[in-house]
């Protein structure tokens, strides 16, 4: 399979970053478009890249926020997968900054075909929107930032990611994992029913190396992965502390208008 990335926080020479997130997925013959960014830089990247974001077979949401899916201004008549979460209005805590989409459930209604769903969705054989996450890692719990309307903490419910079983085991995308990229393993396993992990890739929302990466890098060395790539919201020093505590892993960052393949048999 191949991965696209069309933005990331950071760019290079030829390719400029924001941040956000957006890949493009060659899963076979399916194509998916992961996020969207916050902006129209996605589609930018992607012409420069030689790819077609409208051949995407889907455009899967991996939760409501603005650098995920602000992109979605640009596109329209497409099969959109996503949380019924993920439209719920959002502010962050320390400056009341409106940080969820700026599309409504009715808009995006209007715009798009809904594929919405709390619940696991195979979207193509071997394919899986992974739906809502089950917490069962409390360490991955963290004190909410965000708040909805009417002042209650924003747990995030809608955040949600895709598994890819294969022959080598579970390949995972995720956007941000506010669910706990530990959470998201263990339920990768549940849907697939395989307990090997083979490759992770996309944000983590770990910024500090704290107990919660000490209890995440336990998790992930007994899950078996081989490859892991943090993008986005993972900072510089869990990077680091990953690599540095994942020997046997590879651990890899990449930048917008990077490609990888992920030999999968």
């Amino acid at each position: 399979m191949n991965i696209h990335v069309l933005v990331e926080n950071h760019g290079n020479t030829e390719f400029e970053g924001e941040h956000g997130l957006s890949l493009f997925l060659e899963i076979g013959e399916l194509k998916v478009l992961f996020d969207t960014g916050q902006s129209s830089l996605f589609i930018k990247n992607a012409v420069k890249m030689g790819i077609d974001v409208n051949s995407a077979h889907f455009v899967v949401l991996s939760h409501g926020h603005y650098d995920h899916g602000n992109g979605l201004d640009y596109l329209i008549d497409k099969e959109l997968v996503c949380h019924v979460g993920s439209f719920v209005d959002r502010y962050r805590k320390k400056d009341d900054t409106p940080i969820g989409l700026p599309l409504s459930l009715q808009e995006a209604q209007k715009r798009f075909t809904l594929r919405l769903s709390s619940a696991p969705m195979e979207l193509h054989p071997n394919v899986y929107f992974m739906g809502e996450i089950d917490r069962k890692y409390t360490f991955e719990t963290p004190a909410a930032f965000s708040y909805l309307d009417g002042g209650s903490d924003d747990p995030i419910l809608d955040d949600s990611a895709i598994v890819i079983k294969t022959e080598l085991g579970n390949v995972i995308i995720t956007g941000c994992s506010h669910s706990g990229i530990c959470n998201i393993v263990r339920q990768a396993i549940f849907i697939t029913g395989d307990v090997r992990t083979y490759a992770v890739f996309g944000g983590f929302h770990l910024k500090d190396v704290n107990e919660q990466v000490k209890q995440t890098v336990k998790v992930l060395e007994d899950s078996g992965v081989k490859y892991i790539y943090p993008v986005h919201c993972t900072s510089q020093e869990v990077v680091d502390t990953l690599r540095l505590q994942l020997p046997h892993v590879v651990v890899q960052g990449v930048t917008a208008g990077q490609s990888l393949t992920i030999t999968t048999r």
